[in-house]
């Protein structure tokens, strides 16, 4: 994980990654993330992670579940134009 993880957007909490579940399926491995908030409680969707080992040994990360997490939680919708907004009548 590069990114740090951004105070909750609801209260201002701190959050953290948390690895919710791990599966094994034919030699390919699934960790599953989400972000949660420590104060509220809110927290991401589950967001997962994919890993395998090639024939020739190679380790391969095919999805990156706990970057994913961290990216949707520190992701905010844009402020609106206050332009476009305005309430005014002409």
């Amino acid at each position: 994980m590069s990114a740090a993880i951004s105070l909750c957007p609801f209260c201002g909490g701190e959050a953290a990654l948390h690895k919710v579940s791990t599966e094994h399926q034919a030699g390919t491995l699934h960790n599953y993330f989400i972000v949660a908030c420590k104060v509220c409680g809110v927290q991401t969707e589950r967001f997962k992670s994919t890993i395998y080992q090639e024939d020739n040994g190679t380790v391969v990360i095919a999805s990156n579940g706990a970057d994913a997490a961290v990216a949707a939680w520190n992701s905010r919708p844009s402020e609106p134009d206050p332009e476009e907004t305005s309430d005014e009548e002409d």
